[in-house]
């Protein structure tokens, strides 16, 4: 214990950075050991991360889904989760201990937020002068809304790698060390394939800007330094900068994918001139700023009523900036408060006209909806360095100056506030601890007192007690609203082919209701939009109730025309014999007409004639035994990336029904594989994957051993 308090760092990091953390996790305990509403986004992305861990550790990179909307590609959700995060490594961590697919995903989830906020702290210790004011904002954002809203959202896996970013950016422009540049890259390429690189582009590009005209002195000094590192070490750059190409190349393909319109998402595109599915229609995007999705409501009133959602911060956050009024104003305070602003003015969308003119003429902003996280990401935590910075100006300015006139200051903003308090409702008994120990606080500082471990002890209470009530009435509501049964159900993966597949996804259940067009979906293949948009509901799902099909007759038609989803609709109720093909990819021969009257036979798990081999999300393998040559129908979409082999040998694969995929299987005994993509771009996602898990070790080890080398040198001067 004692090698463990050996150093100030280490006494500071594990007594108001870990064990402020560890409490919070007590506060929290219900979020991470209870369950994941699945009527929040974060219900989602927990399914898609435990989907994809759970087959890569089966050896299987899924690339498709089978089971949403009868088949979509899995990279779209790949690239909103950013699939190379080596710290995915969690939730198999956490399985491996018996966790629930649940639980393990969440304690990823505590980990995660532990990084973030952690990296908050490093990184308020190099703008902020005072340990009071740099420990403070720390307290501030860990016992903030933020920390709910980890259970709630999926802007953390935004938020982490933005976070570290900026540390590393910092240090490296200051000091120029090897795991600085390469945790850089590192942070830089998980940002870039997480969700919308476009967040983490328009947050740096910002900062940096306004950087430059704030204080040029310091970036041009951040330049030469970079330009001196690269000079003495252009292998090791070159090595790194091959790492981030290499990272994000599966973005630069997704884009690239994104244009050739093989998947959709009706609803989000609709107004934009834009060729990429990506793009979102200005009208669209109020869906998802700050008005819309802020939930600041109950910040100053109903607070018994809290819910994952809404967001609270400490009223010591506003107590300090009340107070700044009076502090002299720094260039480091116009430049936090504008990049604060202008970020601030991006969430709100079209009540500003800088919006619309950035949509307008700069296209990044054509492909961001949920503006909101912009508050999230950068606002909020760019505003607690601002007050934070506002503490350190007041501990310079009036520490130990007993000044009748700011006496009076301090005491009447704290009765005024505490007085506008009473007239709010639903306020916690804590909220008056809270204003009371902020006046002490202040009055300590005016006073002169010497022991910082006073003030420090009353800075903690101050931030922790409030929010800690806080966050014990969202347990309580949240109990009350969804009960204490844990969905063990939930966030699995089956690796048992369907023969039987009921067609409804909760997506798909909740399109019933949403805006979109009847019928309509979130995202997925061109070809099921229309089925889903031109074919009635009913219809649909009865027949892709049953995954497989054998079928005796093949017809071309053009299936562009409001004819042909009439004959489908036809011919799937009336369980025809028959199967549509596309004329775009259909030959001569592969039209084919058959006496054969029967229905079409539907493949159970008990038939003889088609059996299942093997199935993962990017493959089935069958064995069919046919008395004569018969087309097999797979009620999963079709895609141009997928493959079919008979026998060893590649067969051209059919888009059969307008949405699905099927071929023509000869008579006899065979064995069909369908694959999605080839082999190469599997070599070439495993590749990607261990370059993000080779470079964070790479950073950790180059870390450990750089700052021994500086220990010792500061040692032995």
């Amino acid at each position: 214990m004692k090698r463990l308090l050996s150093t100030p760092i280490r006494r500071e990091f594990i007594l108001l950075i870990l064990l402020p953390f560890l409490l919070w996790v007590i506060c929290c305990w219900s979020f991470i050991f209870g369950p994941l509403p699945e009527d929040l986004n974060d219900y989602s992305y927990g399914n898609k991360t435990v989907f994809l861990m759970t087959h890569f550790f089966q050896g299987v990179y899924p690339l498709w889904d089978p089971g949403y909307f009868n088949g979509f590609p899995f990279e779209f959700f790949l690239r909103r989760i950013g699939d190379g995060n080596p710290f995915y490594l969690l939730v198999a961590f956490a399985k491996s201990f018996g966790a629930s697919n649940i639980h393990a995903y969440q304690f990823f989830l505590t980990f995660y937020y532990f990084l973030a906020v952690t990296g908050f702290w490093l990184i308020c210790r190099h703008v902020l002068r005072h340990r009071l004011a740099y420990t403070g904002a720390y307290l501030i954002l860990l016992f903030s809304g933020w920390g709910a809203r980890v259970f709630s959202d999926y802007i953390l896996l935004i938020f982490v790698p933005l976070i570290w970013f900026f540390y590393f950016s910092i240090t490296f422009f200051k000091e120029g060390k090897r795991h600085q540049f390469l945790g850089l890259l590192l942070a830089a390429a998980i940002a870039m394939t997480t969700y919308i690189p476009f967040f983490f582009l328009t947050v740096v590009g910002t900062i940096a800007f306004s950087g430059l005209i704030f204080f040029p002195k310091n970036i041009i000094s951040a330049v030469l330094t970079g330009f001196s590192f690269i000079k003495t070490n252009r292998i090791f750059v070159t090595f790194g900068c091959l790492f981030f190409l290499l990272a994000i190349s599966p973005e630069i393909q997704f884009f690239n994918e994104s244009q050739r319109g093989e998947f959709i998402m009706p609803g989000r595109n609709v107004g934009t001139a834009e060729k990429s599915t990506l793009a979102v229609g200005i009208a669209h995007v109020k869906v998802g700023d700050l008005m819309s999705q802020g939930h600041f409501d109950k910040v100053f009133e109903n607070h018994t009523r809290l819910s994952l959602i809404d967001f609270f911060v400490p009223y010591f956050f506003f107590l300090i900036l009340i107070l700044s009024v009076i502090n002299p104003v720094t260039r480091k305070t116009i430049f936090l408060a504008v990049n604060t602003i202008f970020l601030g003015i991006l969430c709100v969308t079209d009540t500003s006209r800088i919006y619309a003119f950035l949509y307008q003429y700069i296209f990044i902003f054509k492909y961001m909806r949920m503006m909101s996280f912009f508050f999230w990401t950068s606002v909020f935590p760019l505003g607690i360095l601002l007050a934070m910075h506002q503490l350190d100006v007041f501990l310079d300015t009036y520490r130990g100056k007993k000044n009748v006139f700011l006496l009076v200051f301090v005491i009447s903003a704290h009765l005024l506030f505490g007085a506008w308090t009473l007239t709010q409702t639903g306020i916690t008994w804590l909220s008056w601890v809270a204003i009371a120990s902020s006046l002490t606080f202040f009055l300590g500082i005016i006073s002169g007192w010497r022991d910082s471990r006073i003030l420090l002890g009353l800075l903690c209470m101050i931030i922790t007690l409030q929010p800690m009530g806080m966050i014990s009435y969202i347990a309580k509501n949240e109990a009350a609203a969804r009960g204490d049964i844990i969905p063990q159900s939930h966030l699995s993966s089956d690796k048992k082919f369907k023969f039987e597949n009921t067609g409804l996804s909760p997506e798909e259940l909740n399109t019933q209701t949403s805006s979109l067009p009847e019928g309509g979906i979130y995202c997925g293949t061109k070809w099921y939009q229309d089925l889903s948009v031109n074919i009635p509901y009913k219809t649909k799902v009865a027949f892709t109730a049953n995954t497989l099909y054998l079928m005796d007759q093949t017809y071309l038609y053009d299936d562009t025309t409001p004819e042909f989803f009439l004959r489908l609709k036809q011919k799937w109720d009336q369980r025809l014999n028959l199967v549509f093909l596309s004329n775009d990819k259909a030959l001569p021969e592969d039209i084919r007409s058959s006496n054969e009257n029967n229905p079409p036979e539907i493949i159970k798990e008990t038939s003889q004639s088609v059996k299942v081999l093997h199935f993962t999300p990017n493959t089935l393998e069958l064995k069919t035994t046919l008395d004569r040559s018969r087309f097999l129908l797979w009620v999963d979409n079709y895609h141009s990336a997928w493959h079919v082999f008979i026998n060893g040998k590649e067969k051209p694969l059919l888009r059969a029904d307008h949405a699905f995929k099927g071929v023509w299987i000869p008579p006899g005994e065979n064995r069909i594989l369908f694959q999605f993509e080839k082999p190469i771009t599997y070599l070439w996602r495993y590749l990607v994957w261990f370059s993000f898990l080779l470079a964070l070790a790479a950073v950790v080890f180059l870390a450990i051993r750089e700052n021994a080398e500086t220990g010792k040198q500061k040692a032995l001067s």
